[in-house]
């Protein structure tokens, strides 16, 4: 196989350029909108106190004395503790998260309305109107991750679900579909885990534990309307009025609760500055980056530099030679579930900038895009690339040659 330049590798696709609306854009913006924000002690207005019988813990993401009210506060049941942490947090941040709530597994949990589909939601922050887009991610620290049963961490409405199995692997629930990963819960160990449902049905919905990809789903679901729970699993029992009957599922501490809404005017995901592990805990580990959070919200103000495949904090030959040696790596097989391939931290180190688990033609546009070319040597000289670059499929080449005749044919009438 002979090997091809960067210069061969431009000439071959090109034309793909032609095609670059179809791809996923770098530069998209990012930042979804925080709907719900339980900081689990951490509000002032809660007065915690370590081994405190926790009443209610309060939604610190809305406006007090708002008519309606963008508060979604919790109540809590069967008397869960205020455990601090300070000396235990779970990521970078020094300053704040002094708190936990914890849980038994027998009698208490917390439990207030659901966000779901945030359109319905009961106690919406904006209006939702049209908006089927969200997510939440937490941090958890089971004490019994093996115990045998199956253990609930957060269930949103029956229909959104984090758990720990009963073989002790973690595992996500959208509708009635659970998949369970092959990540195993370890007692005493914080863990940050993540459920987003980002881009309407075909969009997917994805589970992250502490930032590496785990399940991957499709993106439908129903309404419900049964209650949030954290500690606790959901079900229905239409004999009882509201219908949420709750089974108290989860022995260990829950911190730092966010949920959140995307579409419309709201945001998107980006795992990048969205993923809160990726943010605050991988991206601080790395040799060009470190943690500041100056205002305020538990989360990395320092952003990951676009195109940074080896984490060093600077675009240069580097990231090209970590390109090369990635080229079409594919997802190392964490992954469960039918939906859409998704990557994470492993796969992005290996050049996968556009997060679908592969590196390939469409990291590489995304490589370029960031302006990487520009005063980088390496771009103008022969690089050989391990593998020859991949031929367009035939359908793919029939549109590129229809683009490239309409262009043409349109020059040559002047």
């Amino acid at each position: 196989m002979k090997a091809i330049t960067w210069q061969d590798a431009s000439r071959v696709l090109y034309p793909f350029a032609l095609l670059g609306l179809m791809l996923p854009c770098l530069d998209a913006d990012a930042a979804y909108t925080l709907d719900r924000w339980y900081r689990m002690g951490d509000d002032s207005a809660e007065s915690a106190s370590n081994n405190g019988a926790v009443t209610f813990t309060y939604d610190s993401s809305g406006q007090l004395g708002q008519s309606p009210s963008q508060l979604a506060d919790l109540t809590a049941v069967g008397s869960p503790l205020y455990v601090n942490i300070s000396a235990d947090r779970p990521h970078a941040n020094a300053t704040l998260d002094d708190y936990a709530i914890s849980f038994d597994g027998t009698t208490q949990y917390l439990h207030g309305p659901n966000l779901n589909i945030p359109a319905e939601a009961a106690r919406p922050n904006n209006d939702y109107t049209g908006i089927t887009d969200r997510g939440y991610q937490l941090w958890a620290k089971p004490t019994a991750a093996d115990n045998g049963t199956e253990q609930s961490i957060l269930d949103d409405g029956d229909v959104h679900q984090v758990l720990i199995n009963s073989g002790g692997n973690f595992g996500f629930e959208i509708r009635t579909s659970v998949q369970i990963g092959n990540t195993q819960a370890v007692s005493d160990q914080w863990v940050h885990l993540a459920q987003v449902r980002p881009n309407g049905d075909g969009g997917g919905a994805f589970g992250w534990v502490n930032g590496r990809a785990v399940a991957t789903q499709t993106g439908d679901y129903p309404s419900s309307d049964l209650s949030l729970a954290i500690g606790a699993n959901v079900e229905r029992d239409n004999l009882v009025d509201p219908p949420s009957v709750y089974t108290p599922r989860f022995i260990g501490l829950v911190s730092d609760v966010e949920m959140f809404v995307l579409g419309g005017g709201f945001g998107t995901f980006d795992y990048t500055t969205d993923n809160g592990y990726f943010t605050d805990v991988f991206l601080p580990e790395q040799a060009g980056y470190s943690f500041s959070d100056t205002d305020g919200d538990q989360h990395n103000d320092i952003e990951w530099v676009k195109g940074d495949i080896n984490f060093d904090g600077t675009l240069d030959a580097g990231d090209i030679d970590t390109f090369i040696a990635g080229w079409l790596s594919p997802n190392p097989g964490t992954t469960v579930g039918g939906g859409p391939a998704l990557g994470d931290y492993v796969t992005l180190g290996l050049g996968d900038l556009d997060l679908d688990g592969d590196t390939d033609v469409d990291d590489w546009f995304q490589l370029r895009a960031t302006g990487i070319s520009a005063g980088v040597a390496a771009f103008s000289q022969p690089i050989n690339l391990p593998v020859a670059v991949p031929e367009p499929d035939a359908a793919l080449l029939l549109a590129i040659s229809a683009v490239g005749l309409a262009l043409a044919t349109r020059y040559s009438r002047g």
